[in-house]
């Protein structure tokens, strides 16, 4: 998440509500080109969103005694029955009362027809404790502003002026992000005096791979500084106490190597302490407990978890060790010379560079199967063939053996035997494909074209992805129809490669598939290169051995 005010394009100019004419800032002239409508639906109107923001104005402001006032306006309409029964009747507003305070300046909702406003009762004001905190008592210092919304029907305008202050401003930073849940007409920001002024800004994507977020708005009115600074300096992290010492000796011992140590501790703290997802806005470097109250309790917010991780490198001897957040994933590592452990097991897992290679020798009525896979990134503390099983998928052999490689940390062996089924004598073997890899992502590939951009979840830069597969065919078997000897086939666009190659010696088969993106993030208009490429990928021409059992 990237910090500051976040600047947005004038796409259009929209009429404003009334009581936007004191925000000051003139709309700039714009235009906007639009594609031709298909003479088909020529004379039908464009569809409405369930719900539009026709103004929000968002303002900060400081006082001589460090405190700033954030002050948000805005009207919303709705439009349908769903606006109304579900995604718009309530507002909550998250804050920390530690060291912030909300006062509502106005509330009311005003009718399809404009004839009547209606305000929003003293009893529509509810505190309560916040869902990302229900799990996490050490946290039930925080609250939750519900403001209940009456009087709502299609076509009717919810108006909503609230403010935050927060004491100590100057250890703030403030982030806005046009992350709306509905499109906006117009969209003010004005930090301090300086205001920019932004037309028909859209509703957040939910798009596969696209950044989506609960349906209600939730206000995070700023993101403390010494949040932003502490929470990963290695100086604020206490040792670990009596438990956490006992239990990092419970954990390792003096036969594992470094690398086994560190991946060990880091999957107990992924798999065995729970993540409380409270945004670190809420939070301040006194907030966080030290790392045996995090250990004993079994759970903790993301920056706790780290900084707990780190204590334990520590407590085995690592020197050079320190917390750090992947601002585009939202996510905390550890990092030291070994590699960069993160913290949380949903991290995403899609690889940097993975590559699978399986040999498989027919017989009559079974194959005996063989092979390895490699892929980047730090160590991952399971088991050989838990590994295996997770990696291959459907592809993993029975009576499955696995252990692992000494070429790399994450390098595994396999090997085991499968059952053949043909279906009526013919039988196809395809290329093994990793479910860990981009066939994770295929599903968020099916629709021809984007609007938002599509980022995949990984934190390389670029990707790669091969398999390679050796038949060696029995006697009782034959290709079907007469493959060729040699198939090398290649495509390459502006986001990527794709590579494919088929050889024949004798009764041996050998297949290869390989996949190169030199991107990880793709904007709207490189989406269908990207899907080209993963289409070609997956091809199942490009990837399967047609057998006939001989009578």
């Amino acid at each position: 998440m990237k910090k500051g005010i976040a600047l947005f394009a004038a796409l259009a100019l929209c009429p404003l509500p009334a009581f936007a004419e004191d925000a000051g800032g003139a709309a700039p002239e714009t235009s906007r080109e639009t594609a031709p409508a298909s003479p088909r639906f020529a004379n039908f109107p464009e569809a409405l969103p369930e719900a539009r923001y026709e103004s929000v104005e968002k303002y900060y402001s400081f006082d001589a005694d460090d405190v700033c006032e954030f002050r948000c306006r805005t009207a919303l309409r709705v439009n349908t029955l769903a606006a109304v029964n579900q995604l718009c009747g309530e507002t909550f507003i998250v804050y920390n009362p530690q060291f912030q305070r909300v006062k509502i300046n106005a509330a009311y909702t005003i009718s399809a027809d404009g004839s009547t406003r209606t305000d929003v009762p003293e009893n529509a004001f509810n505190t309560v404790l916040p869902r990302c905190a229900e799990d996490a008592p050490a946290f039930d210092f925080l609250r939750e502003l519900v403001v209940t919304h009456t009087a709502l029907e299609p076509g009717a305008e919810i108006f909503l002026d609230y403010s935050i202050f927060t004491r100590s401003a100057s250890e703030s930073l403030f982030d806005e992000r046009a992350d709306m849940p509905f499109p906006c007409a117009r969209l003010v920001l004005n930090f301090n005096g300086a205001q920019t002024e932004h037309f028909d800004v859209p509703a957040r994507s939910r798009e596969p791979l696209a950044d989506v977020r609960d349906d209600v708005p939730v206000i995070y009115p700023g993101m403390p500084r010494s949040a932003a600074r502490d929470f990963c300096a290695m100086e604020a992290v206490p040792p670990l106490g009596e438990y956490g010492a006992g239990l990092v000796a419970s954990l390792v011992n003096d036969s594992m190597t470094r690398r086994e140590k560190l991946a060990a501790l880091a999957k107990f703290v992924r798999e065995n302490v729970a993540t409380a997802k409270i945004p670190d806005a809420l939070l301040r470097e006194a907030d966080l407990r030290a790392p045996d109250a995090v250990l004993r309790s079994a759970y903790g917010v993301p920056a706790e978890k780290a900084r707990a991780l780190r204590a334990m490198f520590v407590a085995v001897g690592e020197k050079d060790v320190s917390v750090s957040r992947d601002e585009r994933l939202g996510a905390y590592f550890v990092e030291t010379s070994a590699g960069a452990f993160p913290v949380d097991a949903s991290t995403p897992l899609l690889f940097g560079r993975l590559s699978v290679v399986e040999e498989i020798a027919l017989s009559a009525e079974s194959a005996n199967t063989r092979g390895s896979f490699e892929f980047s990134g730090v160590p991952v503390a399971k088991e050989a063939a838990a590994l295996a099983k997770e990696f291959l998928g459907d592809a993993a052999p029975e009576n499955l053996e696995a252990k692992r490689a000494v070429r790399g940390a994450n390098a595994v062996e396999f090997s085991g035997t499968r059952a053949l089924k043909p279906t009526d004598g013919v039988l196809v073997l395809k290329l093994p494909r990793s479910p860990k890899g981009l066939a994770a992502i295929q599903p968020a590939l099916l629709a021809e074209k984007r609007v938002a951009a599509l980022e995949l979840p990984t934190l390389a830069q670029k990707l790669e992805e091969s398999v390679r597969m050796k038949i060696r065919l029995a006697d009782g078997w034959e290709p079907e129809g007469t493959p060729g000897e040699t198939v090398h086939s290649s495509a390459s666009n502006a986001v990527g490669e794709v590579f494919f190659s088929r050889e024949r010696d004798g009764d041996e088969f050998a297949f290869f598939a390989r996949i190169r993106l030199s991107k990880t993030r793709f904007e709207p208009e490189e989406y269908p290169l990207l899907r080209d490429l993963v289409v070609a990928f997956f091809a199942p021409e490009n990837g399967r051995l047609v057998l006939v059992k001989k009578n």
